[in-house]
Parts: structure tokens; sequence; C-alpha cells
């Protein structure tokens, strides 16, 4: 019997793949370029976020590279002005505060000095107003003191003020001397932008200290003691050397045309009583030195204020009740000033 075969078994062969059509193909390889571009933005954008936050939270925004040290508290708010029934200064709000409302015929007070400076004032629109009512005419007013600032950058100050009639009051105390004068300073160069618009005028006085938070009697006594330990052995080291820039600084002053007077600035003595003599003895001679060579006031009412204890936030800034005080008595003194280049001018 014969054998039926068996049908050979075949393996069935895959159908060829159809070759992509070359357009598909680099539309293909166009859409994974555009995806690897994408990817790359997202990146780049990402990495310019993260650089920006680094930036913004290291806050490098001093103020022109001008030496600042830290407050003991959050700044405080620009202080407003005072209420009409307070002050004769009610009318702050319509009196000059920038350089191009001023014009550059008004007189402009400026005060230099530190942060005992800048505490010593209201705000620079009460004082304008204060000023103008006492003068009889418009004055414009700027208080440029900031923390730890040296002789040098007030002359720096003084370089870049513009021409007109100026009183410029040079604020002098204790804090003025105990550090050596910056070399990093170059009184040729343009201020920065920030230092520029304090100089004109454009930015109010943000005190660091208010009545609301002022230190103990006791708190003070150990300031009191540390200055003396810590603090006067660096008075002694850089007087000198800080005396010598405030006659530069007057000599500015007088090259420029500026009227000049040195002023000292507030102390608590209530607290302090004769321990800071033999220091403030030291700059006071030389302040009234310096005042009879270049024929200009040395203005100290320290002791004739005699501004109780609760004026002050530690032994030598001042809160809102002794501003107030302060900025008035040192109206009177500085409007004879004014009322001296009004007539010089007319002449």
């Amino acid at each position: 019997m014969a054998v039926a075969r068996r049908p050979p078994r075949f393996r069935r062969l895959a159908a060829p793949r159809r070759a992509r059509p070359a357009v598909l193909r680099t539309r293909a390889a166009a859409s994974r370029m555009l995806s690897a571009a994408s990817r790359m933005l997202l990146f780049v954008a990402l990495a310019a976020l993260l650089v920006a936050a680094l930036a913004a939270g290291c806050g490098g925004g001093g103020a022109g590279g001008t030496p600042a040290s830290p407050a003991s508290g959050p700044p405080i708010a620009p202080a407003p002005s005072r209420s009409a029934g307070a002050s004769p200064s009610s009318t702050a709000a319509s009196a000059p505060s920038t350089a191009a409302s001023a014009g550059a015929s008004t007189p402009t007070v400026y005060l230099l000095g530190g942060s005992g400076a800048r505490e010593s004032i209201v705000s620079n629109a009460d004082w304008s107003a204060e000023l103008s009512r006492r003068a009889g005419f418009a004055v414009r007013a700027v208080d440029l003191g900031a923390t730890n600032q040296s002789f040098v950058a007030d002359r720096r100050y003084v370089c870049n003020m513009d021409d007109g009639p100026k009183v410029v009051v040079i604020g002098v105390g204790f804090g003025r001397f105990t550090s050596p004068p910056p070399t990093s300073i170059r009184c040729d160069k343009k201020l920065s932008p920030s230092l520029q618009e304090a100089l004109d005028g454009e930015l109010e006085i943000e005190h660091r200290y208010s009545e609301d938070r002022i230190k103990s009697v006791a708190k003070k006594e150990q300031l009191l003691q540390i200055w003396l330990a810590e603090r006067y052995p660096l008075f002694r080291a850089n007087y000198a050397a800080n005396r010598d820039e405030l006659e530069k600084l007057l000599q500015e002053c007088r090259r420029r045309g500026f009227a000049a007077a040195l002023l000292e600035l507030p102390l608590d003595l209530e607290v302090i009583g004769d321990r800071f003599d033999t220091p403030r003895e030291q700059y006071q001679k030389d302040c009234r030195k310096l005042a009879a060579r270049y024929q200009i006031p040395w203005i100290t009412f320290v002791d004739e204020l005699a501004l109780p204890d609760t004026s002050f936030y530690d032994l030598m800034h001042l809160v809102e009740p002794g501003r107030v005080r302060w900025q008035t008595r040192l109206t009177e003194e500085v409007v004879p000033l004014l009322k001296s280049l009004a007539g010089a001018a007319r002449e």
C-alpha cells in the first residue's frame, strides 16, 4: 500500500517592510529636533529663574558700597509729618521735597552725619516746611545721615552737589571718629543711583528707632561701659585721621562756595553724665578751632536742650519726642545762615 506523502511544511515569510517616504523621515527628524530644542529652552529658562532667585536672596543692594552696620531691629517706616496742632510745620505736604520741584535757585540745607543725624530729624518734608516757614521763603531740607557714614563719604556728597545756595550742616559725635577713614571711596567719582536719589531729596528718611521700643536705663548703662571698654580705644586710635578728613570736608565746602556749619549730635546726658567728658572735650576743642579757621558756626545745644532719657533709643539715637524738639532747635540755628545766603544773593 502506498504511503501518502506529507506535504512539505513552509515557514511563512514576513512581508517586507515598506520603506517610509523621504518626506516622512524628514518630518520625524525635524520633530525630534524641535522637541530637543524645546527641552533646551525650558532648561535655560529654569536656570535663569534660579539665578535670579539666588541673587535676590543674597540681597546685594548696598547703597553704592557705603559701609553700613545692621540695625538692632527691623526698620521702621518713615515718620509722617506732625499734625497741624502739634507744630508749625503742618504744611509739610506742600514743602519742596525733590530736586526737580525745588529748582536750582531754591536754598537747600543738607545734614550730614551718621545714624545719629538720621534719627534727629522728623522727616525731610517736615523739616523743609519748618525751615520755609521760619525763613519766610521756600527751603529744601535733606537729611543724608546714614549708619557708620564717614567724613570721606560726606565729602563725596559735597563733590556731587549741584550749584546753587547750600547750607551744609556737618554732624559731629563720638561715632564719627571710631573707624579708620575708608580708602575705597573716590570723591571724584559719580554717586550710585540710590545715593544720587538721596542727594536729590527724592528719598524720605527711614527711621530705625521708635519710642515704642527703647532700651532700659540698665541696658544703656551696659552700652556705656561697652563703649568705654571697646569703642573708646578705637576713638583714640582713629581720631587724628578722622579730624583731618573733617577738615578736608570743610575745604571742599569752601571750594564749592557752600555755607557750612559744624553741629554736635544728640547725647543722652541723663544716662551718660560726665563719663564721656574726655573724648567729648577733645572733639569739641577741635571743632571750635576748625570753626574759627574757616569762619563758620560751631553749633552745640546738647547741654542746653537737656533732652530726657525717654527721648533716646540708646545713648545717641533720638526717637519721636526728642526728634521734634531737636529739629526745631536746629532750625533756629540754621535760619540765620539761610537769610545770610538770601542777602548775599540779592547783593
